[in-house]
């Protein structure tokens, strides 16, 4: 032990540069590491630390989710959520529906596939979510099934990149599917 920091640095570098393919290998090792460590962190931190954007009481939400024998978190069904809705309202305020789909969607000529979120005309009620533009569903016109007048909310990042922040996207007509 020589008690420099000084010499055990260059000591350090020479081994390093005396022997390449170590050193490349040990730096590659680390960097990966340091990567993975903080690519980790980045997601949990989004999905289940910071505060959900907009939302009020966030801590007040609760997720409920159906297991059906051999998948472990099975989709529900339209009448099952609306049995689940009205057989818990003594015990939640409100209750609303997702569900993750692709789409295609067509606009100004151009078509694209997008990935969205099929939701209960209540699900902004839920999340206490204001639209910045335009309108939320309204519980009683669009949930009322098949013929029911078809609205699409767009997120803001969405509204962004896709139709250049443009206000008069509220009102126009979309193709959602063909």
């Amino acid at each position: 032990m020589s008690g420099n920091p000084v010499n055990d640095l260059r000591y350090s570098l020479r081994l390093l540069v005396k022997s390449p393919v170590f050193s490349i290998i040990a730096i590659s090792t680390l960097a990966l590491g340091i990567g993975l460590n903080a690519a980790t962190f980045s997601a949990v931190h989004a999905l289940l630390i910071r505060p959900l954007d907009g939302v009020v009481e966030p801590e007040e939400l609760v997720q409920i989710y159906r297991e059906w024998p051999g998948i472990e978190y099975g989709a529900v069904s339209i009448p099952h959520y609306q049995d689940v809705r009205d057989r818990s309202s003594d015990v939640f305020e409100n209750t609303a529906a997702y569900f993750f789909a692709p789409i295609s969607l067509t606009a100004d000529g151009r078509n694209e596939r997008v990935l969205t979120l099929l939701v209960s005309a209540n699900f902004f009620q839920t999340y206490g979510i204001v639209p910045t533009l335009g309108r939320a569903f309204l519980p009683g016109v669009e949930d009322r099934g098949p013929g029911a007048h078809p609205v699409t909310v767009l997120g803001h990042s969405f509204w962004q990149s896709r139709f250049g922040g443009d206000v008069s996207v509220v009102g126009r007509t979309i193709a959602v599917n063909g």
